[in-house]
């Protein structure tokens, strides 16, 4: 960055405009400099010479990214392309230089990772190369959010598992009978939990792992037995 900047200094041209004046011939003239804004690009940020503000550039996709993303990790290919995007997101924001990979000294950056979380996404670097890619940053963070919001519910007793219930189940006739958890409480149960990234594909997995007996409905049965898993 601060190569980045030496480049822009020298190369901020400025102009000196004359203010408009109402004073007499002959007294002062007032100068007012302003900086000329010039576009600085380099393959990560975008700056300009007036501001000085260095951005970081937001990648572009089209449909021939997400397809090759698709073929690249085959454990993607059923997420939907807006679903795939949300990821992207997400991964890019932890990827500073843009160069497709995440390393330690990036997630290190980052106040949200801590120590532990650091390890456990080490553990999905499946080609061992010290980096995190595209695919292996979208399995390591659903399993790593999955895991943590089971533990979450640690140490609750009974009543607290019931209230925890209450609160992401419906019942069809606004009763307390037959509270079932919908595709959307799983959603929100995700948010609450602040996964990395709530879609609908990762909602829908997230609700198998919760329906233990497979009939398509979350109950509070299903919810228990989850919690023990």
């Amino acid at each position: 960055m601060k190569r980045l900047l030496a480049r822009i200094l020298p190369a901020a041209q400025h102009s000196v405009a004359k203010a408009p004046s109402l004073a007499p011939k002959g007294s002062q003239v007032l100068t007012r400099r302003t900086y000329q804004q010039i576009p600085i690009q380099s393959d990560t940020y975008w700056a300009t010479s007036g501001a000085l503000r260095l951005e970081k550039k937001t990648p572009s996709y089209d449909d021939s990214a997400i397809q090759e993303w698709k073929d690249q990790f085959p454990h993607l290919k059923d997420y939907s392309a807006a679903d795939l995007m949300e990821w992207r997101r997400a991964f890019d924001s932890f990827d500073v230089d843009n160069d497709g990979f995440i390393s330690q000294a990036d997630l290190q950056k980052d106040p949200s990772f801590t120590v532990e979380k650091i390890h456990l996404l080490k553990e999905y670097d499946r080609d061992k190369n010290a980096l995190i890619d595209f695919g292996e940053f979208v399995e390591a963070m659903m399993a790593i959010d999955m895991t943590s919001l089971r533990d979450s519910f640690a140490g609750f007793d009974p009543s607290d598992v019931i209230l925890e219930f209450d609160r992401y189940s419906v019942t069809p006739d606004g009763s307390q009978r037959g509270r079932r958890i919908t595709l959307d409480g799983v959603k929100h149960v995700m948010r609450e939990h602040d996964f990395s990234v709530v879609c609908d594909h990762d909602a829908r997995k997230l609700f198998s792992h919760m329906d233990i007996n497979g009939d398509n409905e979350i109950d509070f049965e299903d919810f228990k037995q989850w919690l023990k898993h």
